[in-house]
C-alpha cells in the first residue's frame, strides 16, 4: 500500500501595492553664485508605509530674474524627464499630468 501524496503548504508572497504619486515639487534654490538651481521631485508610495522621492537631474546657472516664460519651458524639459523616470519606476501612466502645474513651484532660501 502506498502513502497518500502529502501536502505541500507554499507562503505565497505578499502583494506589493503599485506605486502610487503623491506629490511633485519644482524646487527653486540659490547656489552658490548668486544664480538660481531648478529640480523637480516627486513622492511616490513605493509600499505600505513606504515612501520613496525621485528628484530630476536638475539645472543650474539660471538667472533669478528668469521670465516666467523661460522658467515654464525649463520645468516642462525637467517634468519630461521626470515623468519617464517615474514611469520606469511602475507608476501609472495615468497618475502623471503630462504637462507641469505651476502651482508645483517653491522657492526656497
Amino acid at each position: 500500500m502506498s502513502d497518500p501524496p502529502r501536502r505541500r503548504v507554499v507562503a505565497a508572497p505578499a502583494r506589493r501595492m503599485k506605486p502610487e504619486l503623491q506629490a511633485v515639487r519644482a524646487i527653486l534654490e540659490p547656489d552658490d553664485d548668486e544664480l538660481v538651481v531648478l529640480r523637480l521631485e516627486a513622492d511616490v508610495a513605493v509600499d505600505v508605509g513606504v515612501q520613496a522621492v525621485f528628484t530630476s537631474a536638475g539645472v543650474g546657472g539660471i538667472e533669478p530674474d528668469i521670465s516666467p516664460v523661460e522658467l515654464d519651458e525649463l520645468i516642462s524639459e525637467e517634468w519630461r524627464t521626470l515623468r519617464h523616470g517615474l514611469m520606469a519606476a511602475g507608476v501609472s501612466s495615468t497618475q502623471l499630468p503630462v504637462a507641469h502645474d505651476r502651482d508645483w513651484i517653491e522657492w526656497k532660501t
